[in-house]
């Protein structure tokens, strides 16, 4: 699959094409190669889209009333073991459709709730202090430079 450089839309996302995918932008995910450096358009656009999650996501727990009593950061970790175990469970049992968003898989979903709960976990931090986009950046290109399996064995 292509994507577009400056958009970072999918070639198959791509109607109307906006002016910037252009064939030149567009490159192809099996030769990406290194990961952006955290100045590349693609990096400061990945972390904007996960700063607009993380506060969208956390906005809605607070008026959906996830909030109305403060929380501990404990609950909020054994809430990401709950949608990870979500997870497993729905590839356990063939990944069937989801019932909630149509036209994906349950596995997806419960993904995408895993990403929002850790959006969520902002509530536990001082204002600017959750930037999960720029330490997801940051976390590739650290693992960009580890050796074979980071050196383990398994």
């Amino acid at each position: 699959m292509k994507f577009c450089r400056k958009c970072g839309r999918s070639e198959a996302s791509m109607t109307p094409k906006r002016e910037c995918c252009i064939p030149e932008s567009m490159y192809d995910e099996q030769s990406m190669g290194a990961p952006p450096d955290s100045n590349s358009v693609e990096a400061v656009q990945f972390a904007r889209a996960m700063q607009w999650l993380i506060n969208t996501a956390h906005a809605n727990a607070r008026n959906k009333g996830f909030w109305d009593e403060q929380r501990n950061a404990g609950e909020g970790v054994a809430l990401l073991h709950s949608e990870a175990s979500e997870l497993l469970e729905a590839l356990r049992n063939g990944n069937p459709p989801s019932t909630k968003i149509p036209g994906f898989s349950l596995a997806e979903e419960e993904a995408a709730d895993l990403i929002i709960r850790v959006g969520d976990m902002k509530g536990f931090f001082p204002e600017g202090q959750w930037r999960i986009g720029e330490a997801v950046i940051a976390k590739v290109a650290y693992n960009a430079g580890r050796p074979h399996k980071h050196g383990k064995k398994f």
